[in-house]
């Protein structure tokens, strides 16, 4: 791995010259073929993991960057306790409205919170010569909309309640856009850190990350959403990204960034179980690997049950997809399903053992993703992709009672391109250490696959489909040749109705069958909009 402005970056204020970053990598070991199939390879760090630190030199303008941290908490908390009452609306909760006006009172105190520290940073001016005419002037204009931002947030909170909760929410997320406006910082300040992965010295593909994210300040407020956390980088290829697969490498790494003054607080926020390896003299020193002697053994379930809306792959317009699934060292893929845009794979995935690293408390609460891969089969050629999604599992720990987990819909995404849903459910489950991992049995179908437990999968109902074919229209011609026998097929819940065949279409575009009807199963009581925690790599 080679880290640009990199993985513990330093800032020391110079105020005349910026001296170019340096560069550091070093190689990693060797990769291994993911156990499974053979799609992928990994790099095995398990017990020992390698650090590396740039130090570079920056004219110290860091107060901007705090100021745009402080600016996005307040965004972020208040995004959330919106989008908290919005659910609850739209599940006719009648504790929606309370939500709403609560989270409105919070974004008040968190933005005159800000208010005072700019006007003490104003104050303070008059002594000092740090800030520039910009950023004066920025920070009276932030000051200036965050009171009448307050000014209308008061307003939609003291509204009584004929004006509804539907019109409240939509005048609270104009004031989240506007807050947003006030985030970014005009003046670049520090340039962002990139993670590239190379491959016989040739860099093959990188990540980006605002070094902001990653700022450390003593102030909680002030500080990086990502500083001193481990966090899960996508990479993706340079240059002119080809269609198709984006995410070229999956990175799971710890980041912090700050002043040299400030290096004794690096590791302050690593999980619990792991320790600095051998370092420098120097106490602050970073070291030049962590120790994590403590590991766990894991069995991973994936309950694949069902898709729906996925991109059309072949000239029928239809697909034949399958999932292929990849979690740490393991990878494993699901069933074929022929000619169907919403296949119902029912098939149930098992990895182990899987070694996780680390205290069980931070496992639990931060366990590794799961990423999900959806390919379209072609006998004669290639896969084709067809999207993706990310999945956070349920981690189960041995000395836990076992409750079966709940199908959750993700949102697939194919590039910028939305690729459909994914029906599915991700159980972590520890092994204890005597080896055995006492679970309810699988069961398995011809040729050893596993499906679905019955606890797990959704309660099904019957529906009854009609479709009225009168006629169409305005048909454009395929492969320059006029329509003159179309026919139009209907795919619902992966079964499909057919209308009858135009003889004519020039004489008589109309169907001769004008009704017909076709028996479906259809998934009850599942909340369509559940799950969708991760976001997919792009």
């Amino acid at each position: 791995m080679d880290g640009i402005t990199g993985l513990y970056l330093h800032l020391r204020k110079l105020r005349a010259k910026v001296f170019p970053t340096s560069l550091l990598h070093q190689p990693m070991g060797n990769i291994r073929l993911l156990g499974g199939r053979r799609h992928y390879m990994y790099l095995p760090l398990e017990k020992k993991k390698p650090c590396i630190n740039v130090m570079s030199y920056w004219e110290d303008r860091t107060y901007r960057l705090y100021n745009s941290n402080m600016l996005e908490n307040i965004a972020i908390l208040f995004e959330e306790g919106v989008s908290i009452a919005s659910e609850l609306h739209k599940k006719l909760d009648p504790a929606a409205e309370p939500t709403l006006r609560s989270a409105l009172r919070d974004f008040c105190l968190d933005a005159r919170n800000f208010i005072d520290v700019a006007e003490a940073k104003l104050k303070a001016e008059l002594k000092s010569s740090n800030l520039t005419l910009l950023d004066k002037k920025r920070l009276t204009m932030c000051k200036q909309e965050l009171e009448s931002l307050i000014g209308e947030a008061e307003s939609l909170g003291d509204r009584k309640r004929a004006a509804g909760v539907k019109e409240m929410l939509q005048d609270a997320t104009k004031l989240i856009q506007k807050l947003c406006f006030l985030v970014e910082e005009p003046q670049h300040t520090v340039p962002d850190m990139f993670v590239w992965l190379l491959s016989n010295n040739k860099r093959v593909a990188y990540a980006r990350v605002r070094t902001r994210d990653l700022l450390y300040s003593s102030n909680r407020e002030a500080r990086g959403i990502l500083c001193g956390k481990i966090v899960t980088l996508y990479l993706k290829p340079p240059g002119k990204r080809p269609a198709g697969l984006q995410v070229q490498a999956k990175l799971d790494v710890y980041l912090w960034f700050g002043a040299c003054s400030d290096s004794s607080h690096m590791l302050d926020d690593l999980p619990a179980g792991y320790r600095p390896g051998t370092g420098g003299t120097d106490a602050n020193s970073t070291p030049s690997y962590l120790l994590c002697p403590e590991q766990h053994k894991f069995q991973l379930r994936c309950h694949m049950y069902q898709a729906r809306g996925l991109i059309a792959a072949d000239n029928t317009g239809l697909s034949d997809p399958f999932a292929r699934v990849t979690f740490l060292s393991h990878s494993q893929t699901t069933n074929i399903i022929s000619q169907t845009l919403s296949p119902t794979w029912n098939h149930c995935l098992q990895m182990s053992p899987l070694l996780l690293s680390g205290d069980l408390q931070h496992i639990q609460e931060e366990p590794p993703h799961v990423v999900v891969e959806v390919y379209d089969d072609d006998a004669l050629g290639k896969a084709e992709y067809l999207g993706a999604t990310v999945a956070v599992p349920e981690v189960r720990l041995a000395s836990e009672p076992y409750f079966p987990p709940t199908l959750q819909y993700s949102p697939l995404h194919c590039g910028s391109q939305s690729g459909g849903d994914l029906l599915a459910a991700f159980e972590l489950l520890q092994i204890s250490k005597s080896g055995q991992l006492i679970l309810p049995d699988l069961e398995e179908q011809e040729g050893g696959i596993y499906t679905v437990p019955a606890n797990i999968r959704p309660v099904l109902s019957t529906y009854r489909l009609e479709v009225l074919f009168w006629g169409l229209r305005e048909l454009k011609k395929v492969q320059l040749l006029s329509v003159d026998r179309p026919q139009v097929f209907i795919e619902c819940a992966g079964k499909t109705l057919r209308s009858s065949v135009i003889q004519k279409y020039k004489a008589n575009p109309n169907f001769t069958t004008l009704v017909d009807a076709i028996e479906l199963e259809g998934l009850l009581e599942l909340d369509p909009l559940a799950g969708r925690q991760a976001e997919a790599p792009r």
